[in-house]
């Protein structure tokens, strides 16, 4: 394999999901995935400093990699041991892969000094901007797998069709089916722990990223985004955490769920789990399930829920002024067709999804009844009329209430008009708004807005457990409303 090559394979082997359930195929997965480390070494080694390899080559090269679950500085493949039959002083490890590039990066006099810094010190790894970007696109351009669809396949399975699925070939169906069906002893090494919930988790990244923090890290992965990682564990710390929307979790501490209607992302995330098992330590798992179907399998689950996230759902289409009628109706004039065509009409956060929330969110009946040992749930999403939508339905139980943010929103729409001006778009107050938002004020010009102590203006989660979707905010320069509930008076 020449140049890039042996990125390109790794990062399509890894979006393939290879994983099987026994442990010969998951070794001889992962001698794979070493095998073309050692391949990027040796053509980095013969070609990164030839003209001809320019640094875009590099930089695709070191981003694919670490897409594709490759870990940091200190990690090795799982399956390697001294006895490896690869030739060489020492396992290829990724850290002399990154370290590598950056040699090379440097040497050609590319410029982004921070980035050479990660690469040469090895904190370039999945959880950077620039992998979690790959993913991002990846995901942006797979259909989106409607619940009749997914239902279609689970009865395809059931009646043991013969027929091809389109989304999942037989084997990838049944081994998903058993999957599902494990009792949660056997998918995680301690149930007693609690547990972090991703409904929709897309590729992964926020829970895999989230569950390699060690405990009682200090650094700016883990302390930006108002998460508290102070030594002090006493009950008015805990509270004071919670009122002031800080998530006060021990992430090392965790186990991690997530599930998605889409097979491959459920596959690739179990993928970087097998390939990094020794980090994961039986912590993380992935589902090819339907929402209401993962929370409803967790209500058995014997820990405490300890966070229920949701991160970008696809958005339900506006409803415009109808024709003659005079009601309203879903805007098909324009955008994306495979979104629901409403709010009760395919759109996964539905008001039972949210009952269910709000029950799992309780302590355990053997756990002590106190306020800060409730779980949070954590949503964002791009579209503010979601946002307000998705937090008035969660109110409107009258089980669960708002958890007031360190900085909270104080005016959204000075904060859409100073991104206008930043992208030469807005002038004045509201003129920076999404043509989104514009198209609902004209529906509903009273409309709550997410400003306010129950908006959060910076991130929530640590920087190092940024779903793919925010990180692509980011570089947008997209507006994200962020809320965070809780359960009231239990």
């Amino acid at each position: 394999m020449r140049g890039r090559k042996s990125a390109d394979a790794c990062y399509n082997f890894a979006l393939s999901g290879m994983t099987h359930a026994n442990s010969n195929s998951n070794h001889n997965s992962n001698r794979l995935f070493e095998s073309l480390i050692y391949i990027g070494i040796h053509e980095l080694k013969r070609v990164g400093n030839r003209a001809s390899f320019p640094p875009k080559y590099i930089l695709q090269m070191m981003e694919k990699f670490a897409a594709s679950g490759i870990g940091s500085i200190g990690d090795r493949m799982q399956g390697s041991s001294s006895s490896s039959s690869y030739s060489g002083t020492a396992t290829a490890t990724a850290a002399a892969l990154y370290q590598l590039g950056g040699v090379c990066l440097e040497k050609k006099g590319y410029g982004d000094k921070v980035l050479l810094d990660q690469l040469r010190k090895g904190s370039f790894g999945f959880h950077s901007d620039r992998p979690l970007l790959w993913l991002w696109r990846f995901s942006a351009r797979q259909k989106k797998i409607t619940l009749s669809e997914y239902y279609e396949y689970s009865y395809r399975y059931l009646t043991k069709s013969t027929s091809k699925s389109k989304l999942m070939t037989s084997t990838s169906a049944r081994r998903s089916k058993e999957h599902r069906d494990r009792p949660w002893h056997e998918i995680f090494s301690d149930v007693n722990r609690p547990i972090v919930v991703d409904v929709g988790s897309g590729m992964g990244a926020s829970i895999l990223n989230l569950a390699s923090i060690h405990s009682h890290r200090k650094d700016e992965d883990t302390k930006k985004g108002g998460w508290s990682d102070d030594d002090d564990d006493s009950d008015s710390t805990r509270s004071r955490s919670r009122s002031s929307g800080e998530i006060f979790i021990d992430w090392s501490e965790c186990n991690y769920v997530g599930a998605d209607l889409n097979p491959s992302m459920a596959s690739f995330g179990n993928g970087v789990v097998f390939r990094n098992e020794k980090m994961y330590n039986g912590r993380v798992s992935f589902f090819h399930m339907e929402a209401l179907e993962l929370l409803t399998k967790l209500q058995s689950y014997p820990g405490n829920i300890a966070m229920v996230m949701i991160h970008f759902p696809s958005p339900y289409r506006l409803m415009m002024a109808g024709g003659g009628g005079g009601g309203l109706e879903a805007d098909t004039r324009s955008g994306n067709s495979q979104l629901p065509t409403s709010i009760g009409s395919g759109f996964m956060v539905s008001r039972g999804l949210l009952e269910l929330i709000s029950v799992l969110l309780l302590p355990k009946s053997n756990s002590v009844h106190s306020k800060d040992d409730a779980g949070v749930f954590l949503f964002q999403t791009k579209c503010e009329d979601v946002a307000v939508r998705v937090k008035t339905d969660c109110l409107s139980l009258r089980t669960m209430e708002c958890i007031s943010c360190k900085c909270p929103v104080k005016n959204i729409d000075r904060i859409y008009d100073d991104n206008g001006k930043r992208e030469g778009k807005g002038n004045g107050i509201g003129n920076g708004r999404p043509k989104r938002v514009e198209e609902w004020m004209k529906i509903d010009p009273c409309a709550e807005r997410a400003e306010g102590k129950m908006w959060s203006s910076i991130p929530l989660l640590p920087t190092k457990g940024r779903p793919e979707t925010e990180v692509q905010c980011e570089y947008e320069n997209t507006i994200v409303h962020r809320c965070m509930l809780r359960p009231r008076d239990y």
